[in-house]
This record gives structure tokens, C-alpha cells and sequence, in this order.
């Protein structure tokens, strides 16, 4: 039986809060409708289709402004993987779908992570050579500002506003 409880403080937040509430609901229609239900987490998906997140964000706007934020009260690794491990996931989780040996649905959850697991202090070095090495560092507020105006979605800047208010970012950690 799921647990139809989110407790703890880490849903305090509305997009954690969203990701249980849908993943509760896709556990009820496998159970209900017999439906094989694949949930796929990436981790930091890299590459240049890849969807926009916060390490995305922080790549493509500290390029565009020569400037990252202060970093010293985020904490924890950066897991990147590539679009196309992600992609190949999936694809095998399409051509794969059926019931388990018992012949019920099932819910499977797909981690897809572990590419390149970086610091969080070290995420200047993705930006490569001189690159990175010749990035200003602004205080949160003042990179978010400065993003902004140069096109970052203006909810990615609330985010990291307040997860530093908040005492920092704990990124991930590092499993292996």
C-alpha cells in the first residue's frame, strides 16, 4: 500500500509537493486501470536540446553575463547526464513496458543520473577554459537580477532567491 501522506519538511515547496501528488496519482492508475507506469527522474540533463533547470540556467546565463552567483552556501554534488542517456531510458522503458512476472501492473520509478557527478563548489569548471575562469561572482540577488534582464525565466530566479534565503541550496548528494 503507498503512502498517501507527503509528510516531512521536504515538500515544503510547491514543485515537490506537485511531483508527489502526480506520482500518487499515477501509483492509483496502474493499480486501478492495470497500467504499467513508468516515472523517469533525470537528474541535470545536459546537452543542446535539453530542457531548461536551475544548472542549465546557471550555465547559459553566467556565460551570457560573465558572472555567477555566489555559491558558498550551496552545498552537495551536481549529477549531469547526458539528453541522450535520457532519451535512450525512456525509449527502452517504451519498448519494454508490459506487466511484471506476477502479471499485475506495475509502477517503475527510472533514475537517470551519474554521467558526470561534480561539487557544487566546482560547477565554475563546467564553463570551460577561459571561460569560467574569468566569471565575476555576484551576490545571489544581483546575478538573479542581472539573468533576468538578459532572459532567464523570472521563476528560476524566485527559486534561487529563495532557496538563499533560506540558507542555501542542498544540491544532491553523492551516492557512489
Amino acid at each position: 500500500m503507498m503512502n498517501m501522506s507527503p509528510g516531512g519538511a521536504g515538500l515544503a515547496n510547491g514543485y515537490a509537493a506537485s511531483k508527489w501528488v502526480s506520482e500518487v496519482f499515477l501509483e492509483k492508475a496502474s493499480q486501478q486501470l492495470g497500467l504499467p507506469i513508468f516515472i523517469h527522474r533525470p537528474s541535470a540533463i545536459m546537452g543542446d536540446n535539453a530542457a531548461d533547470d536551475i544548472m542549465s540556467n546557471l550555465l547559459e546565463y553566467g556565460s551570457l553575463i560573465k558572472a555567477l552567483p555566489d555559491l558558498s552556501r550551496w552545498t552537495g554534488y551536481v549529477d549531469l547526464v547526458s539528453l541522450e542517456n535520457v532519451t535512450e531510458g525512456i525509449t527502452r522503458s517504451v519498448l519494454q513496458a508490459g506487466k511484471s512476472a506476477s502479471g499485475h501492473a506495475q509502477v517503475e520509478y527510472l533514475h537517470h543520473a551519474g554521467d558526470q557527478i561534480i561539487p557544487v563548489q566546482s560547477i565554475r569548471d563546467l564553463l570551460s577554459g577561459e571561460a569560467g575562469s574569468g566569471l565575476e561572482t555576484l551576490p545571489i540577488g544581483e546575478w538573479v537580477d542581472d539573468a533576468v534582464r538578459s532572459g532567464m525565466n523570472p521563476l528560476v530566479g524566485e527559486f534561487l532567491r529563495d532557496a538563499d534565503a533560506n540558507g542555501g541550496l542542498q544540491v544532491g548528494q553523492k551516492l557512489l
